[in-house]
């Protein structure tokens, strides 16, 4: 059934040294033309035989959906940045058809026998589709599988090999294909074209022929990365990105350069297409594993492969130069930013609770002596001729670590936040353990400045606080371009301050990247995070994710015709709010209720809070409160009216003064319905609900949420210019007789003035002892509309006790799209799209074995 849909994968012999695939002009083959190794293997037992190693591939279709326009310089989308429009500008006969489909290509590779401590590396090649919107284009249900490349081994620079059938398939789509165009009702000729590769840092060397080791291990700067030995490590440095007049750069004796020398040089320009196709070209190369040596290698010998290694622009010409369109694209090979924070992350942790990874060791202060810079930093010696380490600035004592690990083991975060990171703290050895990439993300964006000020545990905290600050702000979902500038600057002066207190050993390449990732996001758009691959059949893995992946795709293409059923398409996100009836909700408090549900009697004190709350609000009643106030004003002409007077006589009187008139109001109208509704006042009746679900946040109240490992109850509001922050202590559905309802949460807040403090960056803590009022008095506001409340967590202070500090939380799902909504091919001509999609998906759908 799945093959009459058109669905599938082809397989293809592969030479197990990658020297060639047995496809095209070489189908028909028995052995390899380069290495002469057998086509077939023989199985043991019987005399059969089966094929040496294979990779699958697997495409899906691309639903047609393009962005609206906004005139403002707001980074969104790859559409939105430089490299499309350039592309754009170049090639306008493939803009002008909004059917021209633009692919990103992404590979890493995995061990399906991780937990095993078996060693295999299977590599799969992703394509996804950038015409979908920002929060479709990196869901799973929208990856194209083109190429799944079998292990044991890598490939390395062999990957080219596997890549051929993809780059024959993206020449023919550059060309274009005449599908049938059901909507239209005629063929139209469909092009689609890669706009660059995202990759981690090996992955990256593999499919652009870079170096990524050694002095010129940065594929950017190439031959000008400003690198030296440190030890037996290649550190880099950072003055040359800073103005010619900075007085840093003739500061040589603070920074980590060799001899303390000062800085003349110029910043190194990223190298253009033709630069690197030029120097490709000139390198000569042989795919294909070497064989074994017959003998001993002497000095001088070289193999087949041992061309240009040491070449900064790579071993060989890479195959992407094939696309006749790839030399000229801005940004061909994207680095990856969670695999950069992820280690930049542990180069972090590791140097400041001396793990394993701690770039400061004793030989690193050995080295530092030798090169003569930072003598603070030399190795000093005890009165009975023993070494050690002088503590450094950004040395943790062992009170400081203990403290440091503490708030991390206290820490509670929002429900799907992230892993609950108090499980990989090990008190005893203090050190952090089994940290995941998500885990060393969540920490560099939000936990990391905060437990630092948390703990007080060490003196370079402002600068460790900049670098978590400059990852936060470029993995926005959106990005104003013109702050992208001062981003850099801000990027470039911390890494310097950085440099002269940590040894050089701290600027791994990896550190060094962070210099180059705001022009990737000027010349890509915002960072997208690559995809994964999840496996559960690990007896045969290649063919477990091919049949997976087509059992998928058939269950997603079928689900396409499906109504009144949910599916991958239209399933709705954990948080979502499932408003079946808003319209019944006054102030869009409307959502999802979580967890139990009971039906209580408001005490009176209670309901003239919340029913004063909803008449302040509402701008039916403003008429009505004018005219109350100006009848109260005439009651007391004797004497002047306080704005406290005022206060008081709304907070006592007014709502029985507005139940008085509700016999008068005409409700004609909707708004006279709706005031006569709010006049009659709440019913003393209601539900009070244990957690609530409303604009992609979840709030639980007190009393559930204490029992919990995840912390749902905090809450934000903004009004008049201030935040308020606090905590959910219970959540009401009210109703006004059955016409309309409202969901409102009452609240502990934390007094403006005695309980919050705010930090110069910008950081808040809070102190809940200091309460703005307990809500015990009829004058107290405890009561907030759920549509008003922002989600934010809270962490302890060690050194501060009682004190919290605020961490803020932005909904998973949430896209800020400016005033231009995305126009989408849907309705009657979305399913009629697919037609041409699914040509696509044919065209690309490869199984190497």
């Amino acid at each position: 059934m799945i093959k009459d849909l058109g669905l599938g994968y082809e397989k293809i012999d592969a030479c197990p040294n990658n020297c060639m695939l047995y496809w095209g002009e070489f189908l028909e083959k028995d052995k390899c033309h380069v290495c002469g190794t057998s086509r077939w293997a023989k199985t043991k037992g019987k005399g059969g035989i089966t094929s040496d190693q294979g990779t699958d591939t697997h495409k899906k279709g691309v639903p047609a959906k393009r962005l609206g326009e906004d005139d403002k310089k707001i980074l969104r989308h790859p559409s939105d940045a430089l490299t499309w429009k350039a592309f754009d500008e170049r090639h306008r006969d493939f803009a002008l058809d909004p059917r021209s489909v633009r692919l990103g290509l992404a590979s890493d590779g995995f061990n399906p026998y991780r937990l095993m401590n078996t060693t295999y590396s299977t590599w799969p090649v992703m394509l996804i589709p950038y015409n979908l919107s920002p929060w479709l284009c990196m869901k799973p249900s929208s990856f194209i599988l083109s190429t799944l490349i079998p292990g044991k081994a890598s490939p390395v620079n062999d990957i080219d090999v596997y890549l051929q059938p993809l780059m024959h398939e993206l020449k023919l789509l550059w060309t274009g294909v005449e599908p049938f165009d059901a909507f239209e009702g005629k063929k139209f000729n469909l092009r689609a074209a890669l706009l660059w590769t995202i990759n981690d840092f090996p992955g990256y060397a593999m499919l652009s022929g870079l170096s990524t080791k050694g002095y010129n291990a940065c594929p950017i700067c190439i031959d000008s990365t400003p690198s030296d030995r440190f030890g037996n490590k290649i550190c880099c440095s950072y003055r040359k990105w800073l103005p010619s007049d900075h007085p840093y750069r003739i500061q040589g004796d603070k920074f980590c350069e060799k001899y303390g020398t000062n800085e003349w040089g110029k910043s190194p320009s990223r190298p253009s297409g033709t630069d690197i196709l030029s120097e490709q070209e000139k390198v000569e190369y042989v795919y294909g594993k070497s064989k074994a040596p017959q003998k001993k290698r002497q000095r001088g010998d070289n193999d087949n492969n041992d061309v240009q290694h040491e070449s900064a622009f790579g071993t060989k010409r890479r195959i992407f130069f094939d696309l006749v369109y790839w030399e000229h694209n801005l940004l061909r090979h994207n680095l990856d930013v969670m695999h950069i924070e992820k280690n930049v992350s542990e180069n972090i942790l590791g140097t400041l609770l001396s793990m394993d990874k701690s770039r400061d060791s004793r030989d690193d202060r050995k080295a530092l002596e030798k090169w003569r810079i930072k003598p603070h930093l030399w190795l000093s010696t005890y009165p009975n001729g023993s070494e050690y380490m002088p503590p450094a600035s950004y040395s943790m004592s062992t009170e400081e670590k203990e403290r440091f690990l503490n708030v991390l083991q206290k820490l509670k975060v929002l429900d799907g936040y992230g892993s609950n990171l108090s499980s990989c703290v090990n008190m005893k050895q203090r050190k952090l353990i089994n940290l995941k990439s998500h885990d060393n993300h969540v920490l560099m964006q939000d936990i990391l400045p905060v437990a630092l000020r948390a703990s007080n545990a060490t003196k370079v905290i402002d600068l460790l606080v900049g670098l978590s600050s400059f990852f936060k702000r470029l993995c926005s979902t959106t990005i104003d371009a013109d702050d992208l500038d001062d981003l850099q600057d801000g990027m470039i002066l911390t890494l310097c301050k950085l440099e002269i207190e940590f040894p050089p050993s701290f600027f791994t390449i990896m550190v060094h990247l962070l210099i180059h990732l705001v022009e990737e996001v000027k010349l890509g758009g915002p960072v997208l995070v690559p995809f994964e691959i999840t496996l559960t059949n690990k007896a045969q893995p290649e063919g477990s994710i091919a049949e997976g992946f087509l059992l998928e795709e058939t269950i997603r293409f079928c689900s396409r015709y499906l109504e009144g059923v949910k599916t991958i398409f239209n399933i709705p996100t954990r948080m979502d709010d499932e408003i079946s009836s808003s319209n019944d909700y006054l102030f869009n408090t409307g959502g999802r209720v979580v967890g139990k549900e009971v039906t209580i009697r408001l005490d009176d004190k209670s309901l003239k809070q919340a029913h004063r709350y909803v008449l302040l609000h509402s701008d039916a009643i403003k008429g009505d409160m004018d005219e109350f106030l100006m009848e109260k004003r005439q009651m007391n002409s004797q004497s002047s009216a306080t704005e406290s007077d005022e206060s008081n006589w709304i907070i006592n009187e007014f709502g029985g003064w507005l139940q008085n008139k509700v016999h008068c109001i005409d409700a004609t109208t909707e708004d006279e319905k709706l005031r006569k509704v709010l006049a009659g006042g709440l019913y003393c009746y209601g539900r009070k609900l244990k957690g609530f679900i409303i604009n992609g946040f979840k709030f639980l109240s007190m009393d559930r949420d204490c029992r919990l490992l995840t912390q749902n109850s905090g809450i934000m509001v903004e009004a008049d210019g201030e935040a308020y922050f606090g905590k959910v202590m219970d959540i009401y559905e009210l109703n006004y007789y059955g016409a309309y309802k409202v969901v409102l949460f009452r609240c502990d807040w934390v007094d403006i003035h005695r309980g919050v403090r705010t930090y110069p960056n910008g950081d808040v803590c809070v102190n809940f002892s200091k309460l703005m009022h307990t809500g015990r008095l009829l004058q107290d506001d405890p009561f907030i509309f759920s549509s008003q409340a922002k989600q934010v967590f809270y962490i302890e202070d060690e050194i501060q006790k009682g004190w919290l500090h605020v961490v803020k939380n932005k909904p998973r799902d949430l896209f800020d799209l400016g005033d231009s909504l995305p126009v989408e091919v849907e309705g009657e001509g979305g399913l009629l799209a697919i037609s041409f999609i699914l040509f696509i998906k044919e065209l690309l759908r490869r199984r190497i074995q």
